[in-house]
């Protein structure tokens, strides 16, 4: 994880686990392009409202878990921060 200067976002790169895919806005709609070229149309509503959904039950996970001790490295501390700050401000609209 790869945080900016102030901490408030973070770029995730190097993971070849799972799948990836495109997410395209346009307009009132959000486009999901995968690898293989399949896609699909839903309105930010529905996308949005799973994509909280989705997020509250990671977050809820984690709540549940033995809280972490933050990585000595600092910028390993750094990435962890970033991305918990950023996950806030997008979940709570603010982006």
């Amino acid at each position: 994880m790869i945080p900016n200067e102030d901490l408030t976002n973070v770029d995730i790169c190097g993971c070849d686990n799972g799948i990836d895919w495109s997410v395209i806005h346009e307009g009132d709609y959000v486009k999901i392009v995968t690898e293989s070229k399949n896609e699909t149309i839903v309105s930010i509503h529905k996308y949005t409202k799973e994509v909280y959904k989705f997020a509250d039950k990671i977050e809820s996970f984690y709540k549940k878990c033995i809280p972490r001790k933050l990585p000595y490295d600092e910028f390993e501390k750094n990435g962890y921060i970033a991305f918990w700050n950023e996950w806030s401000i997008r979940r709570n609209g603010e982006f």
